[in-house]
C-alpha cells in the first residue's frame, strides 16, 4: 500500500503523532488503513496536516481547527480539496485566502480590505525586485532562497517556485523547500511532481 505512515508525517512536519491521529479521526482527512488498521496518508493529507500545524503554531485551538476545516470541507464542491486552499490563522480564527479576499472559515465573514490589496500589490513589486537582485548575488544560502520563497508566496506567488528551486539547487536535501514546492505543485494540479517532492522531503529528513 502506498502512502505515508503516521511516524513519517510526524517526522516530516514536526507534529506529534497524537495530534495527527486526532485530526484524522475528526473526518477532515481521507487516509487509507493498512491490514493492521494503521493510517496511510496521501500527499494531499500531508498538505492539510501541514496547514493544521501552522494554525496550531499561530495560536488557533485544535477544536476550532477541526470544526472550521470540517465545515469548509462540507461547503466545498466535490472536485475541490482542502489541500488546494490557502488557509491561515488570524486572532485565533481560521482564515481562508482566495484571490484578493480573506474570509472566516466558520462564518464566511470577509476580512479583506481592498485598500490593503493595493498595498499588497506595491509590496509584491518590491518582493519581485528583491528576487531579481537575489539572482545576481553569489552570497545567498539555500535558507536565504527558501525565506525569499516564503515571502513571495504571500506577495507574488507565481515567483515563489523559482526561489524554492534555487534553494534546492544549493541544497538538494532542504526538506522544507521540498515540502513547500510540493504544496505549490499540488495546488496547480501537478500531482506527480508534488508527490515526488514529498518523497524527497522524507528522504532528506535525518533519522
Amino acid at each position: 500500500m502506498k502512502g505515508y505512515s503516521t511516524s513519517d508525517v510526524a517526522e516530516l512536519l514536526g507534529i506529534d503523532q497524537e495530534t495527527i491521529r486526532d485530526i484524522a479521526r475528526s473526518g477532515i482527512l481521507d487516509p487509507e488503513r493498512t491490514v493492521r488498521n494503521h493510517y496511510r496518508f496521501s500527499f494531499q493529507d500531508i498538505v492539510i496536516l501541514r496547514t493544521a500545524k501552522e494554525l496550531i503554531d499561530a495560536g488557533v485551538r485544535k477544536a476550532r481547527i477541526n470544526k472550521s476545516l470540517i465545515q469548509l470541507k462540507q461547503r466545498l464542491p466535490a472536485e475541490r480539496s482542502l489541500s488546494s486552499m490557502r488557509i491561515t490563522g488570524d486572532g485565533g480564527a481560521v482564515v481562508i485566502q482566495q484571490n484578493e479576499q480573506m474570509y472566516n472559515a466558520e462564518s464566511g465573514q470577509i476580512y479583506f480590505n481592498f485598500a490593503i490589496a493595493d498595498l499588497a500589490g506595491t509590496v509584491a513589486l518590491l518582493a519581485k525586485e528583491a528576487a531579481v537582485q537575489a539572482e545576481s548575488s553569489e552570497h545567498l544560502t539555500s535558507d536565504d532562497w527558501f525565506d525569499l520563497g516564503v515571502d513571495l508566496e504571500a506577495l507574488s506567488p507565481e515567483d515563489a517556485p523559482a526561489a524554492y528551486l534555487r534553494a534546492l539547487e544549493l541544497d538538494p536535501s532542504h526538506s522544507d523547500a521540498h515540502v513547500n514546492i510540493g504544496r505549490l505543485m499540488q495546488e496547480s494540479g501537478e500531482y506527480e511532481t508534488a508527490e515526488a517532492h514529498y518523497h524527497y522531503a522524507l528522504e532528506a529528513e535525518p533519522d
